[in-house]
């Protein structure tokens, strides 16, 4: 049998019904005051929903054991409860500031509701597990839709057209549609993304309308529809006031006199003709691209440059299966033809007027 050791160690007041171990005067209201030392409990029987389990109860309601704290099921499990007392856990780890009711992840000093500092990651094994962000109006501002494996903004219920087509290349692979974000603001029209001051591209009807200029960041190397090996995206209709061309003198270098002219014109076969691909069979008229390669070679593309993927420095000189023309080239052809012709009138003229000279002389003699 175990000895009780004296006073020093073990005071009981049983008027009272109260233990004092390494204290002579345990507090009044406690039934049970230890003062120093430590105390080690070796059980460690597990702890559950159930009463009477775990190393330690209380009221049972509340278990502990090694490692666990339980409560009963379904009951709640209340920390610094009723009281600004903050609470820490692994020095700022993870840290609750009761008094302004905000939590720090990474840092004691939240300044927001949930504050982080450092990364975050959500979902992390992959499962079809939705993230959703409100504001005051729209219940799904931001939404990360797992299931579709897509970003949404403004709408839970974005039609996604077109995701998941094909669209032609030329490449060996071809290029598959893949919605990574959506913005949708639930009506036919009127969604807008905003971008920077003044800038903002808005969904019209059938169509995208941009607010301010939309032009290449760099020069000369980009163009606006698609031929590649075989593969074309041309644009149906522009409308616009005016075409420019840079033509300022001081950009150009090797200039010489252009050597056509009347000749060449003469010799271009004009045509009516339906574009195979043009889905409405609008009739047009034009030239032979093939033909004019051959008399005035400037007015034909037969190649292009495209970027690089891997190395978007280099541009590869790819031939085109299919010519195209630029029939504005065909301007500065015409107007030296029309001199051309205006100088084979004048000379023409000058010679009806000595012709009609001698014939007045000879019909006076």
């Amino acid at each position: 049998m175990k000895h009780l050791i004296a006073t020093t160690l073990l005071i009981s007041s049983i008027s009272f019904a109260q233990v004092g171990i390494g204290t002579t005067t345990p507090e009044p209201n406690s039934v049970l005051h230890i003062d120093g030392g430590r105390v080690e409990i070796t059980n460690n029987t597990d702890a559950n929903g159930n009463t009477n389990t775990g190393v330690f109860e209380i009221n049972n309601t509340l278990r502990i054991d090694g490692n666990e704290i339980i409560t009963n099921t379904n009951n709640r499990l209340l920390l610094q409860h009723d009281n600004n007392g903050d609470l820490w856990v692994d020095n700022g780890t993870f840290f609750v500031d009761a008094s302004a009711n905000r939590v720090g992840v990474g840092t004691t000093n939240p300044l927001a509701k949930l504050d982080v500092r450092g990364s975050a990651i959500f979902n992390e094994n992959g499962g079809n597990f939705d993230f959703r962000i409100e504001s005051d109006t729209n219940q799904n501002m931001l939404l990360i839709d797992a299931s579709a494996n897509v970003v949404r903004v403004g709408n839970n219920l974005g039609s996604l057209s077109g995701n998941n087509s094909i669209i032609p290349d030329g490449y060996p692979a071809n290029v598959t549609v893949n919605y990574l974000l959506d913005v949708d603001n639930g009506a036919m029209t009127g969604s807008t993304i905003g971008m920077g001051s003044i800038e903002y591209i808005v969904d019209g009807r059938s169509e995208t309308l941009f607010s301010d200029w939309v032009t290449p960041i760099n020069h000369l190397t980009n163009d606006l529809g698609y031929n590649y090996n075989g593969v074309l995206r041309f644009w149906d209709d522009v409308y616009a006031d005016g075409f420019w061309t840079p033509s300022d003198i001081d950009l150009k270098s090797h200039i010489k006199k252009m050597t056509y002219g009347l000749n060449e014109i003469l010799k271009l076969e004009t045509i009516s003709y339906l574009l195979k691909d043009d889905p409405f069979q609008e009739p047009k008229i034009g030239l032979k691209a093939q033909q004019a390669l051959k008399l005035i070679p400037e007015s034909v593309k037969t190649h292009n440059y495209k970027r690089e993927e891997n190395n978007p420095t280099v541009f590869k000189k790819t031939k085109l299966k299919n010519l195209v023309m630029s029939y504005s080239t065909l301007i500065p052809v015409l107007i030296k033809a029309t001199q051309e012709q205006q100088k084979i009138i004048k000379e023409q003229e000058k010679l009806y007027n000595n012709l009609l000279k001698r014939i007045v002389q000879l019909e006076k003699k």
